[in-house]
């Protein structure tokens, strides 16, 4: 039995980036359009991931480490499972000033 949308653990390309890397698991493919897209990021310590928001919405949730997150005037920390939700057009990121690796899974909605 095929399941619509299944994604099977480890699938996805990782792709290495000046912060970390970043693997979508979410796709056009997968969703069978392009208004839904997720990835997981791993942000190594000392890095940032930076990301100005070009769907309609954008929602970040920390599944590892504790991250800080600026947003305008805004600087807060994010520790495990804690959420963060961005509309178009706003800017953001995602500080890891720990010793360990941040891990986060960012949903888009166009």
């Amino acid at each position: 039995m095929t399941v619509p949308g299944y994604v099977p653990a480890g699938s996805g390309k990782t792709e290495e980036k000046e912060y970390g890397s970043a693997r979508k698991v979410i796709t056009a493919e997968v969703a069978g359009n392009e208004e839904v897209t997720a990835e997981f990021i791993t942000i190594e310590p000392g890095k940032s991931y930076t990301a100005k928001v070009a769907a309609a919405e954008e929602f970040t949730y920390v599944i590892s480490g504790e991250a800080e997150i600026i947003s305008g005037e805004e600087k807060i920390k994010l520790p495990v499972s804690s959420q963060a939700y961005f509309e178009s057009g706003e800017s953001y990121t995602i500080l890891n000033n720990s010793a360990e690796p941040v891990n986060v899974f960012c949903m888009r909605a166009f």
